[in-house]
C-alpha cells in the first residue's frame, strides 16, 4: 500500500473520547486536585491536536509521519482502555450504591456478485429475493432444488453485478443449472470488469459499457453539488466544477460523490484545492482518484465512521441502526449537547449515503438495507491502513503489526488446528495470511466445530470488535479473556449457552445473541455495566431476562421480537432511564410493574404498547407514566384487557385515560377495549396524528372532541364501537384511507376530499346515505359489507358524485336483492 494512501488518521477525536471518559465519578476516586490537571491535560490535548492536523497532511509525503501517526494511535487506543477501566469500576461503585439505596425504595432480481463467487451464498440470496425472507440453506443441492421451484414455469430477469475470476467456469455451470426450468423468454444479465469474465459466461457477444457523456456527467454532479439548483446561480463554480467532472472520466460514482463532498462547500477556494489536488496525478494507486479525494475532504467523524465499514465482507448488507450503535460501541460518537447519540450517528449515516458512501441496496420485512459499493469498500480498505483488514480471496498477505480492524472468514473451515495454532494463520476462502497479535477488530464467520480453535482468539488481546457465526454448542470460555472488546457480535450462530464468563468483559457496549437457541442469559451479564445495546431478535428459546437486569444503567437498546416483549416481564424496568427501545409495557399491581415505572424513561423511541390498563386506578396515578415528556414516541398504544367493555369500570377509564396524554410529536395512536364514554380533551392536541386505530370501545359516543382538528391524518380506523355517534371531526383532508366496522350508530361520514379507498361493513343506511355527497370526488375504491338492512343499493345510494370510483364490492348483505 503506497505511503501517500495511509488514512488520515483521527486522532485527535480519538483523544476528544478519551477525555471524555473522564466522569465526575472518576474524579471522586482520583480525589482533591484532579480537577487542575484535566484542565492541563486538555491544554495540552489542544497543543498535540494542532500538532497532529499538521501531520495528517504531511503524512501523505513522508512515510516517518505516517509511522508516527500510526503509533501515536495505537497510544491513544490503550490510554482508552486504561481511562475505560477507570470509569468503569466508578460505574460499577455507582450501581453498587445505588442497589443499597434502591433495596431501601415479474420477477427481477439484482444481486451482487464481486469477487466471491459462492454458489451456495448466490443461490441463497437469489432465493431470499425472490421470497422476501432469509433462507440460510447450508446445502447446495437443497437451495438448489428450492430455487427450480421457485423460477419453475415463471417468467424472470436476475441480474449478476460485478462478476469476478475468470476460472470460475464450473461454479458458473452450477450456479445456472437451476434457471434452465424458467418460462421462455427468461433473461440473465452479468456485469463485469473483467473482459475474461465476459468472454467465459457470455452466450450472446458482451456489450462494452462507456463512461458517461460530459453532459450527463455535469447534469449529475449538479443534483448533488447544487441540490438541483440551477448552478448559473454560482458562476464563479461552474467553470471550476466542469473541470472537477472531466476528470472523473464518466464514472458516475465518482461524480456523485465529488458532488456530494462539495455540496456543503461555496467558497472558490475549496473548489480549486479539489480540482488542483496532487492526487489527480498519482498513478501508483489502483483507487480511483476522485474518491480518494471525496474520503480526504470529509469530516474527521465521518472518515473514521466509514474506515470502520472496511471490517464488513464486500457486498455485506448491513441496517442503519445496528450500524450507528456500533459505531458508538466502537467510541466514534462523541456527544453533542443534549442530542442523542443514535442522532448524531444518524446524521453521520445519512451523510455518508447522500455522499454516495453508502447506498441503498434493498428492503426486508419493512426494514431497509444498505451496501457500500466494491469501488468504495477498496479506498475502505485502504484509509484504514493497519486498523481495518479485509482478506481477499486467492491472495497471500502479511497483516500489519497494529492492525485494529480485521475480517476473518473460514467459510470452508479446512484450516486445520495445529497450523493456525502454529503460524496464527487464517484462511478465507483458501486465502493464507498473517494475523497480528495487536488486532483490534476481528469479523470471523462461518467457523465450523472443530475447525479452527476458539483457544486462539486468547492471542488477540487488544480486540475490540469480533464478530462471530459459529457452530459450536456452547460458546468457548476462551473468548471471554479477550478483555477490551467493546462489540461482541454472534448473531446467527448455533450457541445454546452463554458462560457465565461473560461478566469479565467489563468493556462490552454491544452485545447480539439474536438468531440463536439460548433459552436463558447468566446472572453475569448484569455486570456489563457499560452495555448499550442488548440484541435477542428471534431467540425463540428465551425464557426470560436476568433479575438483575435493571442493573445495567447504561443500556439503550433490549432488541426484542414483538411478541418476546409479550411474554417477557422486567418488574422494576424504570431503573433503566437511557433504555429506548420498549415496544411492550404490562401495568400490574406487583411491586416494579405500575405505570409509574415509565416517569423517567424519557428517551423511548419509536413503537410502545402498554396494556393491563385496567390495573390503573385513577388519573393521578396514570400521569405518573409522565407520556407527555416521551417526545421521540412515534406511535402508541392503549389497552385495556376485560372481556366485554361494560360499565364496568368506564368512569376510572375516562380519567385514566386522560392522564395518559402522550407528547404532540406523536405519529400513530391505537386505543383498545377502553371503557368510557368520550376521548380526553388532548385529543385537540394531537396535530401530527397520522394514524387513529379505535377498537372495541364499546361505550364510547364521542370518540373526538368537538373542536378537534386532525390536518395530518391519513389513516382512521373505527372497529366495534356500537354507540359511537356523529362526532367525527367535520374535515379530514388529508385521510387516504378510512375503515369502519361494526359501528352502527354512526351515521354521517366527514368531508374526505382527499380519500381514494373507503371500507364500510356492518354499518347503518344513514351511512350509506352519505355516500352521496359530493367530497368523495377522489374516491376510487368502495367497499360494502355485512349490511343486512341495504335491499336495493342504487335505488337507496346514489354514486353519480363519485366520478373518480374504479373498484366497487359488496358482499354479506343478506337482504340484497339487486343493485
Amino acid at each position: 500500500m503506497a505511503v501517500s494512501w495511509l488514512a488520515e488518521k483521527v486522532v485527535s477525536h480519538l483523544l476528544d473520547a478519551v477525555l471524555g471518559n473522564l466522569t465526575q465519578e472518576m474524579k471522586s476516586i482520583w480525589g482533591v486536585g484532579v480537577e487542575e490537571e484535566l484542565k492541563k491535560l486538555e491544554r495540552k490535548v489542544k497543543v498535540i491536536q494542532e500538532v497532529i492536523e499538521d501531520a495528517e497532511e504531511k503524512q501523505f509525503h513522508s512515510k516517518a509521519v505516517g509511522s508516527w501517526l500510526r503509533e501515536l494511535k495505537n497510544i491513544a487506543y490503550d490510554a482508552d482502555d486504561v481511562l475505560d477501566d477507570v470509569a468503569t469500576e466508578a460505574l460499577q461503585l455507582s450501581t453498587l450504591r445505588d442497589q443499597g439505596q434502591t433495596s431501601k425504595r415479474q420477477k427481477r432480481r439484482i444481486l451482487c456478485v464481486s469477487d466471491n463467487f459462492d454458489v451456495l451464498r448466490i443461490t441463497n440470496a437469489i432465493i431470499e429475493s425472490a421470497s422476501g425472507s432469509n433462507c440460510g440453506l447450508s446445502n447446495l443441492d437443497a437451495a438448489q432444488r428450492c430455487l427450480r421451484e421457485k423460477l419453475n414455469a415463471e417468467k424472470f430477469l436476475i441480474v449478476l453485478d460485478d462478476v469476478w475470476g475468470e476460472n470460475q467456469i464450473h461454479n458458473w455451470d452450477r450456479l445456472r443449472a437451476p434457471f434452465r426450468v424458467g418460462a421462455k423468454g427468461s433473461k440473465i444479465i452479468m456485469t463485469t470488469r473483467d473482459e475474461r469474465v465476459a468472454r467465459m459466461m457470455a452466450t450472446i457477444p458482451s456489450h462494452d459499457l462507456q463512461g458517461l457523456p460530459d453532459d450527463d456527467c455535469w447534469e449529475l454532479f449538479t443534483r448533488r453539488a447544487f441540490a438541483g439548483r440551477i448552478s448559473n446561480a454560482h458562476p464563479e463554480l461552474e467553470e471550476i466544477g466542469r473541470q472537477i467532472v472531466k476528470k472523473c472520466n464518466g464514472l458516475p460514482l465518482a461524480v456523485k460523490t465529488l458532488g456530494g463532498i462539495l455540496s456543503s462547500k461555496r467558497n472558490v477556494s475549496e473548489w480549486e484545492s479539489i480540482l488542483t489536488s496532487e492526487i489527480w496525478k498519482d498513478d501508483k494507486s489502483d483507487i480511483l482518484p476522485a474518491l480518494r479525494l471525496s474520503y480526504r475532504y470529509l469530516p474527521t467523524n465521518q472518515k473514521q465512521c466509514f474506515a470502520y465499514s472496511a471490517a464488513f465482507p464486500k457486498d455485506h448488507r448491513f441496517q442503519k441502526d445496528l450500524l450507528v450503535r456500533r459505531w458508538m460501541a466502537a467510541g466514534f460518537i462523541q456527544p453533542k449537547g443534549r442530542t442523542l447519540l443514535e442522532d448524531i450517528g444518524g446524521e453521520i449515516f445519512d451523510d455518508l449515503l447522500l455522499k454516495s458512501f453508502f447506498q441503498y441496496s434493498s428492503e426486508l420485512c419493512g426494514t431497509p438495507f444498505y451496501v457500500m459499493h466494491d469501488l468504495m469498500h477498496d479506498p475502505a480498505e485502504s484509509i484504514s491502513g493497519d486498523e481495518c483488514f479485509r482478506l481477499e480471496d486467492g491472495t497471500s498477505q502479511t497483516i500489519p503489526e497494529m492492525a485494529h480492524h480485521l475480517s476473518w472468514i473460514d467459510i470452508n473451515g479446512s484450516m486445520s488446528v495445529e497450523a493456525l495454532n502454529k503460524c496464527k494463520r487464517i484462511l478465507e476462502h483458501g486465502t493464507s495470511q498473517t494475523i497480528p497479535e495487536m488486532a483490534r477488530h476481528l469479523s470471523w464467520t462461518d467457523v465450523k466445530e472443530g475447525s479452527m480453535s476458539l483457544e486462539t482468539l486468547k492471542k488477540f488481546k487488544r480486540l475490540r470488535t469480533l464478530r462471530l457465526s459459529i457452530d459450536n454448542q456452547i460458546l468457548s470460555d476462551a473468548l471471554m479473556e479477550l478483555r477490551c472488546l467493546r462489540v461482541l457480535d454472534m448473531r446467527s450462530s448455533k450457541i445454546d449457552k452463554l458462560l457465565d464468563s461473560i461478566g469479565h468483559l467489563k468493556h462490552l457496549r454491544y452485545l447480539d445473541l439474536s438468531y440463536t437457541e439460548i433459552d436463558g442469559l447468566p446472572e453475569s451479564v448484569t455486570s456489563l455495566c457499560n452495555l448499550q445495546t442488548l440484541g435477542l431478535e428471534s431467540c425463540e428459546n428465551l425464557e426470560g431476562l436476568p433479575k438483575g437486569i435493571t442493573n445495567l444503567v447504561n443500556l439503550r437498546h433490549i432488541a426484542l421480537s414483538w411478541d418476546r416483549w409479550g411474554s417477557i416481564s422486567v418488574p422494576g424496568i424504570g431503573k433503566l432511564t437511557s433504555l429506548q427501545t420498549l415496544l411492550k409495557f404490562k401495568v400490574c399491581k406487583e411491586s416494579g410493574c405500575q405505570i409509574g415505572e415509565l416517569k423517567n424513561m424519557r428517551n423511548i423511541k419509536g413503537r410502545l404498547e402498554i396494556s393491563g390498563l385496567e390495573d390503573v386506578q385513577n388519573i393521578e396515578e396514570a400521569k405518573e407514566g409522565n407520556l407527555k415528556d416521551k417526545k421521540y414516541l412515534n406511535e402508541l398504544s392503549l389497552k385495556w384487557h376485560r372481556s366485554d367493555s361494560s360499565q364496568d369500570g368506564r368512569v376510572n377509564d375516562d380519567g385514566v385515560l386522560e392522564g395518559l396524554q402522550p407528547h404532540a410529536n406523536l405519529k400513530k395512536l391505537r386505543i383498545i377495549s377502553y371503557s368510557g364514554v368520550s376521548f380526553p380533551s388532548w385529543m385537540s392536541h394531537l396535530s401530527n396524528l397520522t394514524c387513529i386505530t379505535v377498537e372495541d370501545c364499546r361505550n364510547c359516543e364521542h370518540p373526538f372532541p368537538l373542536d378537534c382538528q386532525l390536518p395530518s391524518l391519513c389513516k382512521l380506523t373505527l372497529q366495534n364501537c356500537p354507540k359511537l355517534q356523529t362526532t367525527l371531526p367535520a374535515d379530514l383532508p388529508a385521510v387516504t384511507e378510512l375503515y369502519i366496522n361494526d359501528c352502527g350508530e354512526l351515521s354521517a361520514l366527514p368531508r374526505l376530499s382527499s380519500i381514494p379507498d373507503l371500507k364500510l361493513y356492518r354499518c347503518g343506511v344513514k351511512m350509506l346515505l352519505s355516500l352521496t355527497t359530493p367530497c368523495l370526488v377522489s374516491l376510487q375504491r368502495l367497499s360494502i359489507g355485512g349490511c343486512d338492512q341495504l335491499e336495493c343499493f342504487l335505488e337507496e345510494v346514489s354514486l353519480q358524485d363519485l366520478t373518480s370510483l374504479q373498484h366497487l364490492q359488496i358482499f354479506g348483505c343478506l337482504r340484497l336483492k339487486s343493485l
